[in-house]
């Protein structure tokens, strides 16, 4: 460019000089005799100066000094290309192949990495800065800033499932295995009602209900979902409750199955059965009043005793006859005591206590005197 410059400059200074030395030439005189004629051609005046144009840029410039290039354009930017485009005479000229991003080494050779600002240095392309909104992930200049990310923070503050700090990894600062309020995947809270929770292996886990709950289902979705309180120790008992909060009552026949009553006398013993809420003795044959028949029907491991059903008046008062009691003995109700009815006897008496006197002729119908003689 200074050298264009430079040959500017000189063809000014001879267009002045010629402009000095010009022939001076009367208006009104059109021969001008006596004029001395110079070595050259003949004087033609102003026409005999080289013609002089200025350029796109200001500079003044004579084409009789030299010939217009093919192709060029006075005035127009020279590029890359191994043409004269601006008609200086010079190609490529202002063009630095060891800076020039656009022509980095050699004409056409751009150096712009993908999404990255390129540095050409020594007719070498390098990488510099990123693109906004792109990062060099791979640390590989050959591909570029090949990672699209905007950095917000410096490390991942929230689990959204976005790459905050822009390392490639998305969330990597939350612990999902084991994250109560990430639990498997971002937003996934270990809350479960009445429960506290744990996130172990990415699932939700019950650790422990609250008083008076109890997991029945086993399922940790729904938390401690039946109400129930266990006993101490949780056994269970025949009374109407849930003692083990397993879901049922009395089941498996609770404090039931052992013996009961007893198998003394006519008594059958029975086992204990828990049935509503209570311990009845089933298949059992308990006591009964004693009777008159020779068993133990109390079950008291004596016979009869107590003169069972007797006591009563017995007998007749009819006659000669006086009422006696019963007596159980040997298993029979016995009347005893007082005067039971004998043979009616001729003695005025009614000794078979049947209401009448001597009947039948008692102790009569024999024989009495003699059949001798007269």
């Amino acid at each position: 460019m200074q050298r264009l410059r430079t040959r500017r400059k000189a063809l000014l200074a001879l267009f002045a000089s010629l402009m000095s030395s010009a022939c001076q030439v009367d208006p009104f005189c059109i021969d001008c005799p006596g004029a001395e004629v110079d070595a050259g051609s003949e004087d033609g005046g102003m026409m005999d100066a080289p013609l002089v144009r200025i350029d796109a840029q200001g500079d003044a410039f004579s084409p009789d000094a030299y010939m217009l290039p093919d192709g060029c354009t006075p005035g127009a930017p020279e590029l890359c290309n191994g043409h004269d485009d601006d008609c200086d005479r010079m190609v490529d000229e202002g063009i630095d192949l060891m800076t020039d991003v656009r022509n980095c080494g050699g004409c056409g050779m751009r150096c712009a990495p993908p999404n990255a600002f390129g540095i050409c240095m020594n007719g070498n392309c390098r990488m510099g800065d990123c693109a906004a909104g792109y990062i060099d992930l791979d640390r590989d200049p050959a591909n570029g800033c090949e990672y699209r990310c905007t950095a917000t923070a410096d490390r991942e503050m929230r689990c959204d499932r976005r790459d905050e700090d822009c390392d490639g990894r998305v969330d990597e600062d939350f612990d999902l295995m084991n994250d109560v309020m990430n639990c498997g995947t971002c937003g996934r809270s270990c809350r479960l009602p009445r429960a506290s929770a744990a996130c172990r292996d990415g699932n939700c886990v019950l650790e422990r209900c609250e008083d008076g709950y109890v997991d029945l289902d086993g399922m940790a979705t729904n938390g401690c979902e039946y109400r129930c309180t266990p006993s101490s120790p949780p056994t269970e008992r025949c009374n109407l409750q849930d003692d083990d909060c397993d879901g049922m009552i009395d089941e498996g026949n609770p404090e039931g199955g052992g013996m009961c009553g007893t198998d003394t006398g006519e008594c059958v013993a029975g086992r204990r059965v828990c049935r509503g809420g209570r311990l009845e003795c089933e298949g059992e044959v308990g006591p009964s009043d004693e009777r008159c028949n020779n068993l133990d029907d109390d079950c008291d491991g004596r016979v009869d005793e107590g003169n069972p059903e007797g006591g009563r008046a017995c007998g007749s008062s009819v006659g000669v006859c006086v009422p006696g009691r019963e007596v159980c003995m040997g298993g029979r109700l016995e009347c005893m005591g007082g005067v039971r009815p004998g043979m009616e006897r001729c003695n005025g008496l009614d000794d078979d206590c049947d209401g009448m006197i001597d009947e039948g002729n008692p102790e009569g119908g024999g024989m009495c005197g003699t059949d001798t003689g007269e």
